[in-house]
């Protein structure tokens, strides 16, 4: 169980590093700034533009997306971790 512990915990200082270097926070920032523009009445006056934005944001918000899925997958992993080791501690 230690062992499992100790991997755990390397996948999330792994987690939160990579967290880091592909800048999450920037990322949701240039979804809320392609938000903006894709909410402006002139959005579709430039097609070739606007369809750019749009696959743009569609990136982005699936990158997000994936972030966020890993985050709640090693939140769940983490919570299993502690109920095994409680259940090996109440064995003892």
């Amino acid at each position: 169980i230690d062992e499992l512990k100790g991997k755990i915990d390397e996948l999330q200082e792994r987690i939160l590093s990579l967290k880091v270097i592909f800048d999450l926070p920037q990322l949701h920032e240039t979804l809320t700034q392609f938000d903006r523009q894709i909410s402006e009445a002139t959005f579709w006056d430039d097609q070739e533009k606007a369809q750019k934005i749009l696959r743009d944001r569609s990136r982005i918000d699936e990158e997000i997306r994936n972030w966020q899925k890993k985050e709640e997958e090693l939140e769940e992993i983490l919570i299993l971790s502690d109920f095994l080791r409680e259940t090996e501690d109440s064995k003892d």
